[in-house]
């Protein structure tokens, strides 16, 4: 096998910074007529700082959304444990169906902070819920779980998720009607929902 030149060290480097996966950056190098395997490639990013990672698995957060969660932290910075108490969350659940549950890697220095291209996003499914339905459910469980925790609907908030079902106006007229205040949530943020980490 051949010794990579200086300069194919720094083009797998820069493909690492393109998200290619080390097997991939062997074939392209590989593809200019040099026989490297992805261990060799692994050693080159190794010995400039960088290290294998499993992607976060998380939505992909755009400048406008950034922006959201920043103006949501500070919002809500100075509240007090009283404050969050009122706060009925709402669950997601997990469901795999596209693909397997395996990890994909990124490489990274140490201490870098997170990039998009460290990141796996998520995949939104329409699941067959529609605004109707999600008011039914509203009806039958958020009602009969409040009245069972002997809760008044005044004296609490209720956290849902931005989906287009939950800003429907079916589903606004339906918290109107029944005087269920809502907590503004940032978009694209299933990971600042604290029933998450229960």
């Amino acid at each position: 096998m051949t010794r990579l030149t200086i300069k194919q060290r720094a083009q797998a480097i820069i493909m690492i910074e393109r998200d290619f996966a080390s097997r991939e950056i062997a074939v392209k190098i590989v593809n200019k007529n040099i026989e490297v395997s992805a261990d060799t490639v692994c050693r080159i990013l190794t010995r400039n700082g960088l290290v294998s990672r499993v992607k976060h698995k998380k939505p992909l957060l755009f400048k406008k959304y950034q922006i959201k969660w920043l103006n949501f932290a500070k919002r809500f910075k100075n509240w007090t444990i009283s404050n969050w108490s009122k706060v009925v969350w709402s669950d997601e659940s997990k469901f795999q169906i596209f693909g397997l549950d395996e990890h994909q890697y990124c490489w990274k220095k140490l201490g870098e902070l997170l990039k998009n291209t460290h990141v796996k996003p998520t995949v939104k499914i329409d699941g067959g819920l529609d605004a109707e339905l999600y008011c039914q459910i509203l009806d039958e469980d958020l009602m009969e779980t409040l009245q069972y925790y002997e809760l008044n609907v005044s004296d609490i908030v209720f956290q849902q998720d931005n989906d287009l079902k939950h800003t429907a106006i079916l589903t606004k007229q339906w918290f109107d009607d029944n005087n269920v205040e809502i907590f503004s949530w940032p978009p694209q943020s299933p990971d600042l929902n604290l029933i998450e980490y229960l």
